[in-house]
């Protein structure tokens, strides 16, 4: 069987177009892996106990009853006060878009330096893309703390040694 050169023209644009298709799936980055890296940013941040670089990710407008900006603030600044840099490892994430909002489910886990913290936690965050098009955090909601359900943040502090 001779092939044509109709066949070798025909099977080579095939090649030319799955290697574009590959190589513009690894240069698109999705919602997803947007969300994802700024979880990741904001872990790196705790492994350098640096409050500023990890509200570099945290809406303005964060908050809601329970919990504001500036209370958040307080607790993140309390927390690497007590427990120093954190090593925070994101084991599984669950992110769901819409629109221009997304929620991540996340399991978590944690270690300081000193090892006084160490263990599983499960978080809620939810992100809204600001006007540059950055995911911003907009509400963290502890859902467990180690093998124990929290019921909001007055019990995940309490948990934390931190109330």
């Amino acid at each position: 069987m001779q092939i044509t050169r109709r066949q070798l023209l025909a099977a080579l644009a095939l090649l030319v177009v799955l290697i574009a298709a590959i190589l513009l799936e690894s240069l698109v980055v999705t919602e997803r892996e947007e969300v994802t890296t700024a979880m990741e940013a904001m872990a790196d941040a705790c492994g350098d106990a640096d409050v500023p670089r990890f509200f570099a990710h945290v809406s303005p407008g964060y908050g809601d009853a329970r919990m504001g900006y500036n209370a958040l603030q307080d607790v993140a600044a309390k927390f690497f006060r007590r427990y120093g840099p954190v090593r925070v490892r994101v084991r599984h994430t669950v992110v769901k878009l819409s629109h221009n909002a997304a929620t991540a489910d996340a399991d978590v886990v944690a270690q300081s330096v000193d090892n006084e913290l160490s263990g599983s936690s499960q978080w809620r965050l939810d992100f809204e893309k600001d006007m540059h098009g950055r995911w911003r955090l907009v509400h963290l909601i502890p859902l467990k703390i180690g093998h124990r359900d929290v019921d909001g943040w007055n019990d995940a502090l309490l948990s934390s040694g931190l109330h």
